[in-house]
């Protein structure tokens, strides 16, 4: 008597797993960036008299600076945990997608997965490391240079991420069946 075949696929399973990933990716990557721009805002005195009020007695240069290095370091710290998480779902998709079987015949989708990965690790290894250190650097003496240096890696971050979004959108286009 031999055994009734199994339903379970674990190609198949780990194919249905890369359109969840890639969504998850794209819609986190959506809330870092309303997160990102929502720490500066809701520390800012003039967007939220309430603080301004709290820190009345702190002179307003000080005051400024601290709220400043505030949202700093939150954003630091959600960008930390971002760019480890982005490396993983890099992974993870590259996994489901080749053990899937999901890339055979595809090369957008390969091309996708592959710019993502890199996407990905550009971000995490040089970028965000590099912006986190200039953000410090800017914190304790606003040099002209390490403003400069520093916007023009956050330019670079942010265009990167467009180009991110862009893929993941392809990369779910792609994958749809």
């Amino acid at each position: 008597m031999t055994p009734a075949p199994s339903r379970f696929s674990l190609s198949a399973s780990l194919a249905a797993l890369l359109a969840p990933l890639l969504a998850a990716w794209l819609g986190a990557t959506l809330a870092v960036w309303w997160s990102a721009t929502g720490a500066f805002q809701a520390l800012s005195p003039a967007r939220n008299p309430a603080i301004a009020q709290r820190l009345a007695p702190v002179e307003e240069p000080r005051r400024e600076a601290l709220l400043r290095q505030l949202a700093g370091e939150v954003n630091r710290h959600m960008f930390r945990g971002w760019t480890r998480a982005q490396l993983a779902l890099a992974a993870a998709a590259l996994f489901a997608a080749w053990m899937g079987g999901v890339l055979r015949g595809r090369r957008r989708a390969l091309g996708c997965l592959v710019l993502l990965a890199g996407v990905a690790a550009v971000q995490g290894l040089w970028l965000s490391p590099e912006i986190e250190r200039l953000g410090i650097l800017l914190e304790r003496a606003r040099e002209e240079a390490t403003a400069r240096r520093f916007g023009l890696l956050h330019a670079a971050y942010s265009g990167s991420d467009l180009a991110k979004l862009a893929l993941l959108a392809g990369g779910l286009w792609w994958t749809r069946k």
